[in-house]
């Protein structure tokens, strides 16, 4: 019978100064504490959020309250022609929408309620260029809104924006309402959601604007 001991049997133990492979060690982890280690998480973190703050669509616009609404016409989507110059007297609501946007559709059947009978406001939605035409009619159409609304893709613009949004400075926020007052400046703007109260606040706001004395 051999007296010789039995051949080591392998083992996860590890043996001294062999840290490479554990978990919060090695060759990088070994210099750094578990505290190290969370600040690089918090800092990576961060650095993530400010990259999205930054890309943020809130409240990337130039609307400019007090300047006098930049014109503009065109056909509506049940062929009616639309000219802004023409409403000079009323308050004017122009609403910038999206058919693929859920507050455009919870706001919309508020505003077509507020301007209905109200020979004093003219209510105007813009569909923005970046949609499509089909989809926008049918939300319309499935949704019962009859004001006139008309497509924001005529010559002019950017890319991603058409003439109207540009030359009433609209940024990537849906919805945005303009409120344009009886001797056509821009009164004020809501970026976002319009509740009923900021709806009602925002038509006297217009409708009380005075151009400021120079």
């Amino acid at each position: 019978m051999s007296t010789e001991p039995p051949p080591e049997q392998p083992t996860l133990a590890q043996t001294e100064g062999e840290d490479v492979g554990r978990i919060g060690y090695g060759r990088l982890g070994g210099k750094l504490t578990p505290i190290g280690l969370a600040v690089i998480l918090i800092a990576v973190l961060f650095g993530i959020g400010y990259y999205n703050r930054e890309k943020s669509d809130l409240p990337a616009h130039s609307i400019q309250i007090g300047v006098t609404a930049p014109g503009f016409s065109g056909e509506t989507f049940f062929g009616e022609w639309f000219d802004l110059a023409q409403h000079s007297g009323n308050v004017v609501i122009v609403n910038f929408w999206a058919s693929w946007c859920d507050p455009c559709l919870r706001e919309m059947p508020m505003l077509q309620a507020r301007a209905a009978g109200d020979d004093t406001i003219t209510l105007i939605g813009v569909n923005i260029r970046n949609d499509a035409e089909y989809p926008a009619l049918r939300f319309l159409e499935n949704n019962g809104i009859t004001y006139p609304n008309i497509r924001d893709d005529g010559a002019g613009g950017t890319d991603a924006f058409g003439p109207i949004e540009s030359s009433y400075g609209i940024g990537t926020t849906r919805p945005v309402t303009v409120f344009i007052s009886p001797t056509g400046q821009i009164a004020t703007f809501k970026l976002g959601e319009l509740t009923a109260e900021e709806l009602e606040f925002a038509i006297e706001t217009a409708r009380l604007y005075e151009v400021p004395e120079t």
